[in-house]
């Protein structure tokens, strides 16, 4: 293998002769460098140089711009816009018919819109019943006052004792989301007392169980009275009275429902309550009613019967 520095006849080449062979392979690559230039500035003779800066040169003279100058407009008629054409084969009786449609499309957004800002009324007032009960329910749980409620069982026989013993509210909604509109309101109450013990003659313990039944509560049966008081079954009803304060949504009617299980006494109640109405003086009626300082909700709690169907969406 021949190297750089080697003669083809394979005799290498001394310092001198590699130091002359370098020199004129440098002479060689500056006469071809002068060449290039030379070849070069020839191209470029005759071009001229490119402009160090522009300047605008006007075609022609242009009269000055009066400021105070004003553009007069003269007011055209607008064209009114074309009528659409009718619909290949459009009748009377089908312009008539759409006219129709149109008319209770219209009537049903009109309704949908009623029915949205009622539920938002209703669940508004639901929202504030809810904060109140919770906060009075807190307050009573810790302070279990006596109540002069009167719970009357056939009649004449009273609960002795009656204080308040624990309360909670439940709530529902349609989803679980933390905006989501409170649709249904519960309140539970149960009040403590002494044992009603009593006599009841053979013919009314039906009507009476019927009765412990829609006021839930509990009893047992002691056995058969005494002969010479003539007799009858001897019952005991529990001491624990349950309270339930139910309130539901009717937006159909834009109103909530209220119905109340031994609300101010044993029995079943229903109102109708506007939701504008639920302020600060319906809630502490009914805070009052429930600590026995008034017979019955306020004014403003309509009575209906308690069948009363919800009007829910």
């Amino acid at each position: 293998m021949r190297h750089g520095n080697e003669p083809r006849g394979g005799r290498p080449l001394s310092e001198e002769e590699q130091a002359e062979r370098l020199q004129k392979l440098m002479a060689d690559l500056e006469t071809s460098i002068a060449n290039f230039d030379a070849t070069l500035a020839e191209a470029g003779t005759g071009v001229e140089p490119a402009p160090t800066h522009t300047r605008f040169v006007p075609l022609g003279d242009y009269p000055e711009i009066d400021p105070n100058a004003r553009r007069e407009v003269t007011p055209t008629t607008p064209r009114a816009a074309p009528e659409a054409p009718a619909p290949a084969g459009a009748t009377p009786l089908l312009r008539e018919l759409a006219a129709s449609a149109a008319g209770q499309a219209g009537h049903a957004l009109s309704e949908a819109e009623v029915r949205r800002n009622a539920a938002f009324a209703i669940g508004h007032a639901l929202q504030r019943l809810a904060d109140y009960l919770q906060q009075l329910t807190t307050q009573l749980n810790g302070l279990q006052p006596e109540t002069p409620i009167a719970f009357v069982v056939d009649g004449g026989r009273r609960f002795s004792g009656v204080r308040w013993h624990e309360g909670y509210v439940r709530h529902a909604t349609r989803s679980l989301s933390e905006r989501s509109l409170i649709e249904k309101l519960t309140l539970r109450v149960a009040y403590a007392a002494a044992p009603l013990s009593f006599v009841v003659p053979e013919g009314a313990l039906p009507r009476l169980e019927n009765a412990f039944y829609l006021d839930n509560l509990a009893w047992r049966d002691l056995g058969a009275g005494e002969p010479a008081a003539g007799g009858g079954r001897r019952i005991e009803v529990d001491g624990t009275i349950p309270v339930q304060l139910a309130f539901t949504a009717d937006v159909e009617r834009r109103r909530l429902l209220l119905r109340c299980r031994n609300l101010g006494g044993l029995g079943l109640a229903a109102y109708a309550i506007a939701p504008e109405a639920v302020d600060a003086e319906l809630m502490d009626g009914l805070g009052r009613c429930l600590l026995g300082q008034v017979p019955r909700p306020p004014a403003s709690c309509q009575p209906i019967p308690f069948n009363t169907p919800d009007g829910t969406a």
